[in-house]
């Protein structure tokens, strides 16, 4: 994981970067400058496509008052956008009927006695 640095004076007036658990490693040594007003991310003219950066779609999204929220991946960001649902999922095909055909129950054995599964005893009961 990258470390985080911030942007501090130290004790001497100094300004520096240093990585930013040294503000709680060595308290009282550095004080956090402020933090400079944040620029409006720009993004392309036009509809937002699958080519703009997420950067991009969400500033779209920030400047249209589209909540993105949850949003990961670029098609999230665009359904959130265009207003898109996800499809509903559609339920699976019934199962085609059972053959009433005799000739396609030909392979079954229709004497076979359940109660013990054995096909030599429902032979005997013929």
């Amino acid at each position: 994981m990258p470390e985080s640095f911030v942007h501090v004076t130290n004790v001497h007036g100094d300004q520096q970067r240093v990585p930013a658990n040294w503000l709680d490693m060595f308290p009282g040594q550095f004080t956090p400058l402020e933090a400079d007003q944040p620029q409006q991310a720009e993004y392309p003219d036009g509809d937002p496509t699958e080519k703009w950066t997420i950067a991009q779609l969400t500033a779209y999204a920030a400047a249209h008052g589209v909540d993105v929220t949850g949003a990961s991946v670029k098609a999230d960001y665009l359904g959130a956008i265009n207003g898109a649902t996800t499809p509903p999922v559609l339920a699976a095909p019934n199962p085609p009927p059972a053959t009433t055909d005799p000739a396609a129950d030909a392979d079954t054995p229709q004497n076979l006695d359940t109660s013990t599964n054995d096909p030599a005893a429902a032979a005997d009961k013929e």
